[in-house]
């Protein structure tokens, strides 16, 4: 009987043991994981965890620290606004999950890296555009694929894709201006 105690004694620590090594295994990962990166230029790359909206996401660089990204030369309708949700869907399906390549242009503001997103060779922030999601922010634009993307623009605006399936959409620089729309 004394030896059944003593080897029930014996399991009940080291299972305790063994939670105690996963339990913290996890806070641990946890809280690497929720260090932010210094923003910086050049080229990064990472694994995309979250989309914020249509132009806004984060990634986990190889040193296991968060990326916050945002698009470059694009802005696209805040989640509240009018399609949305439906440009966060979009940049989703295009790269959520997926291990991305990013040529950080500049540092916003906000502490973002602001730069074009890759996946392979498909340059999205051109397909957020090319595909109605966004509209080319020509003001910040300073690269020489401006007058492509404007291009781009207009025909999915004839074509009446994405956003341009309303008459007048509401640019969001015009949107988070006025405080009618909030």
């Amino acid at each position: 009987m004394a030896k059944k105690k003593a080897s029930v004694k014996k399991t009940t620590k080291l299972l305790a043991f063994l939670f105690a090594i996963i339990v913290s295994g996890f806070f641990a990962k946890e809280t690497v994981v929720k260090d932010y990166a210094e923003p910086v230029k050049g080229v990064i790359a990472g694994k995309v965890t979250k989309i914020a909206d249509g132009d806004t996401l984060t990634i986990i660089n190889s040193d296991n620290k968060l990326v916050k990204i945002r698009l470059y030369g694009i802005d696209a309708p805040e989640t509240k606004q009018e399609f949305g949700s439906n440009s966060k869907q979009f940049l989703s399906s295009q790269i959520n999950g997926k291990y991305i390549t990013v040529d950080v242009i500049d540092i916003d503001k906000y502490k973002r890296s602001v730069g074009r997103v890759f996946i392979d060779d498909l340059d999205i922030n051109r397909e957020m555009v090319k595909n109605g999601y966004a509209w080319v922010y020509s003001q910040y634009m300073k690269l020489p694929e401006k007058s492509e993307w404007e291009n781009l623009q207009t025909i999915a605006k004839a074509d009446k894709k994405g956003l341009w399936q309303e008459d007048n959409p509401t640019a969001p620089w015009k949107w988070r201006k006025d405080p009618a729309y909030k």
